[in-house]
C-alpha cells in the first residue's frame, strides 16, 4: 500500500481531472442539459447538508473555537462564523450583480471556487491517513461537486470561462495537497477557511444550483440527492 502522501497526491489528480471532464459534458445535446441541471441541484443540496455542514459541526467546530472563540461553545462559534460568511458573500454578490455585471459575478465565484479547491486538496492528506476506502469515497464525492461547480461557471460566463481559469481550478487541489504534506496550515485554520467558503457555497447552491420550477426534473433531482447522499453516508462508515 502506498504511503498517505502518495494516496493524497493521486486523489488530488482526480479532483483536478474533474475540471478537464467538464468541457465534455458541456457538449452534450440540449435535451440532456435540463436533467443534468436537476441532478446537479439535488447533489448540491445533499452536499451542503450531509457533507459540508456535518463536517464543520462534527470536526471543525472545536478546532475553529480554539482559534477564534467568538461564541461561548464550539458550535456557537461555528454558526456565528457561518452567518457572518453567508451575509458577506450574499452582500458581495448583490453588489457585483447590481454595480459590475455578470463578468464580475463570474470572477468572484471563480476565485471562491479556487480557494475551495485548495482546501479540498488540503483535506486529502488527513483522509488518506484513515485508509483507502474513505479516501475513494471522499474523492468521488468531491470530484462530483467540483465538476458541477465548473459547469456552473461555464453557465455564468461562457465567454469568460477559458483555459486560464480552468487551469487555476484544476491546479488548486494539487497545491492544497502539497501544503498539507508539508504541514503548513493548522487544522483550525483549515476549518476556519472552510467555514468562510461554506457561507458562499450555501448561497450558491440555494440561488444558482437549485433548478427553477419550470426547469426541475423530479427524477434526476432526487437521483442526484440520493447518489451524493449515498456516497457521503458510505464515507461515514470509514
Amino acid at each position: 500500500m502506498p504511503p498517505p502522501s502518495v494516496r493524497a497526491f493521486l486523489g488530488s489528480l482526480v479532483l483536478a481531472f474533474a475540471h478537464l471532464l467538464a468541457p465534455l459534458l458541456e457538449r452534450l445535446p440540449k435535451r440532456y442539459v435540463v436533467p443534468l441541471g436537476s441532478f446537479a441541484g439535488g447533489a448540491g443540496l445533499a452536499y451542503v447538508f450531509l457533507y459540508l455542514l456535518y463536517e464543520l459541526a462534527k470536526y471543525g467546530a472545536p478546532k475553529i473555537h480554539q482559534l477564534i472563540p467568538v461564541g461561548p461553545e464550539p458550535l456557537e462559534t461555528l454558526f456565528i462564523l457561518l452567518l457572518c460568511a453567508l451575509l458577506a458573500h450574499y452582500l458581495l454578490q448583490m453588489w457585483l450583480e447590481e454595480r459590475a455585471g455578470i463578468d464580475y459575478v463570474y470572477g468572484g465565484l471563480a476565485m471562491t471556487f479556487i480557494v475551495y479547491n485548495f482546501l479540498a486538496g488540503v483535506g486529502l492528506m488527513e483522509v488518506a491517513q484513515s485508509g483507502e476506502g474513505g479516501l475513494l469515497l471522499y474523492v468521488a464525492a468531491l470530484a462530483l461537486h467540483l465538476l458541477f461547480n465548473d459547469l456552473l461557471l461555464s453557465h455564468l460566463g461562457a465567454h469568460t470561462h477559458h483555459w486560464r481559469w480552468r487551469f487555476g481550478l484544476a491546479a488548486a487541489p494539487l497545491i492544497g495537497c502539497a501544503f498539507a504534506v508539508k504541514g503548513v496550515l493548522s487544522l483550525g485554520m483549515q476549518y476556519a477557511m472552510l467555514a468562510v467558503i461554506a457561507g458562499g457555497t450555501i448561497i450558491d447552491v440555494l440561488r444558482r444550483e437549485l433548478p427553477s420550477a419550470n426547469a426541475v426534473r423530479v427524477v434526476p433531482f432526487i437521483a442526484g440527492a440520493l447518489l451524493y447522499g449515498a456516497l457521503i453516508i458510505a464515507n461515514w462508515s470509514f
